[in-house]
């Protein structure tokens, strides 16, 4: 932990403890709120949508907006489920356009607890139909790169029960817990169900990972259910440099060779193991296929720089302000 600390945490404003772990301050007039804002559509694209998001401003951030876009164009009904609090009009008028419903509270259990909220208020609600497959997917990512169809289309073509894009390996094999898509017969299951109502508060983002992402595929595997990934599960450990490593590290290889549709965020951080291919190699990747998405992702890099510029500036001037 120490030197996980020292490579990465810093660098990326880890607290040193959990007891040095501070509940973040949202703007004032943002508030929790659940809102339906329109019936399902009836389009025949069989997928029902959670979209797990935090916004530390409350607002939706242009990255979600086009996440979202994409999420519509495979889904016939979308709920974005918020761990955070929001400006409810604001969110409502920008994701309006793609979003049915929303569902906003502090509730500090990461993705996994607004996956839990957004099945729930589905079932409450009776969204979800038998012929119906779900989706979940968080904020993690810029994307899609690529349609998400395609990825739709290659788990339907799998005969798998459910499916991510890439799988890690360690401890365990695990689909990684930013996209799933769950079959009728397995969301419809008391497995599932169990599995999911069975989500609370953990002491750390690390605690999630122990406890649901690593978790879940080794569960519902016991279960009798099938899994696949878009990227073949064995490709990382066999074929490149033979590292059974977090795949998302490898941002371009993804985009090129298998129409990976999402670029993680933090593997454009510019924080050394957060990815082994360099971010311009990533970028040209994403630019050769959707110029569009690029510019979203410069954008934001771009406005990174200014705000480490700015602090590094303000660290100075603050160090020079100090008597010897």
């Amino acid at each position: 932990p120490l030197e996980h600390y020292v490579k990465y945490g810093q660098y990326e404003g880890r607290p040193v403890s959990l007891a040095a772990m501070k509940e973040p301050e949202f703007p004032e007039g943002t508030a929790a709120f659940t809102d339906s804002i329109r019936r399902r559509r009836s389009t025949g694209k069989r997928i029902v949508s959670v979209f797990a998001v935090y916004w530390k401003d409350g607002r939706i951030t242009e990255r979600d907006l086009y996440l979202l876009k994409g999420i519509r164009e495979v889904s016939d009904y979308t709920v974005v489920v918020g761990d955070c609090p929001a400006f409810r009009e604001d969110v409502e008028k920008a994701a309006g356009r793609y979003a049915d419903a929303f569902v906003f509270s502090r509730h500090m259990e990461y993705d996994f607890g607004s996956y839990k909220r957004g099945f729930q208020f589905l079932l409450e609600k009776n969204i979800l139909k038998p012929e119906d497959d779900l989706l979940f997917i968080n904020d993690s990512n810029y994307g899609p790169v690529y349609p998400f169809s395609e990825t739709v289309d290659a788990f339907r073509k799998s005969g798998k029960d459910f499916y991510g894009l890439s799988a890690g390996v360690l401890p365990q094999e695990h689909i990684q817990s930013f996209f799933y898509v769950f079959k009728q017969k397995v969301w419809s299951s008391e497995c599932f169900k169990g599995f999911i109502d069975g989500i609370h508060r953990q002491l750390s983002p690390a605690h999630v990972i122990f406890s649901y992402e690593i978790k879940l595929t080794a569960f519902l595997s016991s279960g009798g259910f099938t899994y696949g990934t878009l990227v073949p599960q064995d490709y990382f450990k066999n074929y490149v440099r033979n590292i059974p490593d977090v795949p998302t590290k490898w941002g371009a290889t993804l985009v090129k060779n298998f129409h990976y549709p999402l670029i993680k965020v933090k593997s454009m951080s510019g924080i050394s193991g957060k990815t082994y291919e360099s971010i311009p190699s990533v970028l040209d990747a994403v630019h050769d296929a959707n110029p569009e998405l690029c510019k979203i992702i410069e954008q934001d890099l771009s406005e990174a720089e200014s705000g480490r510029m700015k602090m590094n500036s303000s660290d100075k001037h603050q160090t020079t302000g100090f008597s010897v």
